[in-house]
């Protein structure tokens, strides 16, 4: 319990100070930039956490090979597809910025942006963003939560600070993302420092018995890292198409305030998910684990509930000014969506821990029922939080029902014996 607590501080800490950095950057972007320059920023910042939906689940997919690989003493295989999975990080970077820039009209069109070069440094960083999956999900894979989280830390003084430079330069929403991919860069470079050490001479080894498995681990995670992707970010598109700028940007203030909450109790995931995977992996006592972390959210969302409910205006007027006040009424009734969402994201996390993949269906079909009912009802700023509530309350009550089903405690060889379900 005592590594778990300690592991869970680390990263936790490190996130936290982190996504205070990144409050401070969308504090600067807030008051620096017009209402519509920085509903662009947004929009454009929820096209990247859809965009690297496969990268999301690509970093899942490795944490969890890596761990294993680790775990049974595999230096050689997890070296050979650490080498593999770089090249195609970098061929599939080069094919996104092409394809950014080809469908370039339709894009600027369908999300009323008018700056293509906003554009043009968006799909690079997203570029250098897919870069760094590898060596971060390494970190995770070999536990070096210490190692995680100081590169969490300096990352996220860069990402402030970089930006913030850029746009005083007069680049404006382009030099947000110039400034954010030169962070990515940093992380590349400083995370493949860390690494090098853990890793053997290359030899071309065949990774084809891994691959099946690591093939069916994949598209589980894209399907979930997508539904969740989508379950989180699809709303800022939606508003951003049918609403008008202004109300797009007050929007994106309330999912930028709300969002504490999710950055303060999702990090415990992370650290979950490894661990899980891990003792899973030793055939151990994944019951005891699960409960520990389990414990930790729910204390940590009951801690941070209150202060959304209580002070919505206070948060809003601190972090973007009288502006964006309008934006506090609508606060607390999306703090109850990210309440789920947290809860629906650990519970995911856990299953694809554990080998449960049919979970991704639940999970992907729930983000497109949200879809739904947000095409259909948009009729206020309410009526889309409204929604986004139903959707990921729906997603809770299944995974809650499908955690009683498929998954037994009375011993911990209960997983092992469904790992196909």
């Amino acid at each position: 319990m005592k590594k778990i607590l300690t592991n869970t501080f680390l990263v936790t800490l490190s996130f936290f100070v982190g996504n205070v950095f990144s409050y401070l950057l969308h504090i600067f972007l807030g008051r620096g930039l017009s209402v519509s320059e920085y509903a662009e920023f947004s929009v454009l910042l929820s096209l990247f956490n859809i965009f690297s939906v496969p990268a999301t689940a690509l970093s899942t997919t490795l944490t969890k090979q890596s761990s294993e690989f680790n775990a049974a003493g595999k230096k050689e295989e997890y070296t050979s597809l650490f080498s593999m999975v770089i090249k195609y990080e970098i061929v599939f970077g080069l094919i996104f910025v092409i394809l950014t820039l080809f469908f370039n009209k339709f894009i600027l069109s369908y999300l009323n942006l008018n700056n293509f070069y906003s554009l043009l440094f968006f799909s690079i960083y997203v570029a250098l963003t897919l870069f760094t999956v590898a060596p971060v999900s390494y970190l995770q894979g070999f536990s070096l939560f210490k190692e995680f989280s100081f590169l969490n830390l300096i990352n996220a003084l860069l990402r402030l600070l970089l930006p913030i430079i850029f746009v005083l330069l007069g680049f404006k929403v382009s030099g947000a993302y110039i400034g954010l991919s030169a962070s990515s860069l940093f992380v590349i470079f400083f995370s493949f420092f860390l690494l090098k050490k853990f890793f053997v001479s290359f030899k071309a080894l065949s990774l084809k018995p891994y691959m099946k498995q690591f093939g069916k681990l994949f598209l589980a995670s894209v399907l979930s890292s997508l539904g969740l992707v989508l379950l989180s970010n699809s709303d800022v598109v939606l508003v951003k198409h049918y609403f008008s700028s202004e109300l797009s940007g007050l929007y994106a203030s309330v999912v930028v305030v709300g969002k504490v909450f999710l950055f303060g109790a999702g990090t415990i995931s992370v650290v979950m998910f490894t661990q899980v995977t891990d003792i899973y992996t030793k055939k151990g006592d994944v019951k005891k684990v699960f409960m520990s972390f389990l414990s930790i959210i729910i204390l940590v969302s009951l801690l941070l509930l209150p202060v959304f409910f209580l002070f919505p205006s206070v948060l809003i007027r601190t972090l973007f000014g009288l502006r964006f006040i309008e934006a506090s009424t609508l606060l607390p009734l999306f703090t109850i969506f990210v309440l789920f969402f947290v809860l629906d994201q650990f519970f995911v996390m856990f299953f694809l821990a554990v080998n449960k993949k049919r979970v991704s269906l639940l999970v992907l079909g729930t983000a497109l029922f949200q879809y739904v009912l947000i095409t259909v009802f948009h009729s206020s700023l309410k009526a889309v939080i409204v929604a986004n509530i139903v959707s990921s309350l729906a997603l809770f009550v299944i995974m809650l029902l499908y955690f009683v089903n498929y998954v037994s405690f009375s011993n911990s060889s209960g997983l092992q014996k469904r790992e196909n379900n």
